[in-house]
């Protein structure tokens, strides 16, 4: 109810991180498909990580958290826990794309 009166009756702009997007989840985020029909969801963003026969080795509910973040951190943990030499490369969608992360995921 203070949001919507903050909202509605004084006009004030709610902060992304102060929104309630659902009463009965309200973890909900706002996620944005930048797809061509520009779809908006509810929910939280998956991260998934497959071997090269398709077989999930990694999942993670990620909650308000920059995607470009994940892949070193991804990465070390897979190179941990697989060893380097089972690992012959990583690819991410352009939603995790940071020049950081391409140079250093480059030199595995």
């Amino acid at each position: 109810m203070e949001l919507i009166e903050a909202r509605v009756i004084e006009g004030e702009q709610i902060p992304v991180e102060g929104k309630v997007y659902s009463s009965f989840e309200p973890h909900t985020e706002w996620l944005y498909k930048d797809k061509a029909n520009k779809r908006v969801e509810l929910g939280h963003n998956i991260l998934v990580a497959s071997d090269q026969w398709g077989f999930f080795v990694e999942q993670r509910v990620i909650e308000r958290q920059a995607e470009v973040l994940l892949p070193i951190p991804l990465a070390d943990k897979l190179l941990n826990r697989f060893g380097e030499d089972a690992m012959e490369s990583f690819s991410f969608d352009k939603g995790f794309y940071k020049r950081e992360n391409k140079e250093l995921l480059s030199r595995v």
